[in-house]
């Protein structure tokens, strides 16, 4: 397999996502140490709650736009939710430059001209 040479690479971190799911898992693990409340919350559900909100964190603390010689590729968290597009099958005549509005946000998002991969608002480019 040969190496492929990164032409343009651009990662972004979600702390809006991390600090808010960090603060939720330290609320439910204090909440079992300390068994707070009239029905303090078991063992189980803590440790399932815990186990979930890290994998949400771990599939989605980042997203990374990577484009090569071959292919453009968007990839999410530690790359499970990933998605690539081979430059072979673009229509370069269609490409274009679009103007994303902020209200958009960042990550993955359906949007009037169709999905929307972005890592910050402003410029972007349209594929067909």
């Amino acid at each position: 397999m040969e190496a492929r040479v990164i032409k343009y690479q651009d990662t972004r971190l979600f702390k809006w996502i991390i600090i808010p799911m960090l603060i939720v898992i330290v609320f439910l693990i204090l909440s079992y140490e300390f068994q707070w409340g009239d029905t303090p919350i078991p063992l189980m559900a803590t440790v399932l709650s815990t186990l979930a909100l890290f994998i949400v964190i771990l599939l989605f603390y980042k997203l990374t736009i990577r484009i090569d010689e071959k292919s453009i590729s968007a990839a999410f968290g530690i790359g499970l939710i990933k998605k690539t597009i081979l430059l072979n099958n673009l229509e370069f005549s269609s490409i274009e430059e679009i103007k994303t509005p902020w209200y958009y946000g960042i990550g993955l998002r359906i949007t009037p001209q169709g999905i929307l991969y972005n890592t910050k608002p402003g410029s972007a480019i349209k594929l067909k």
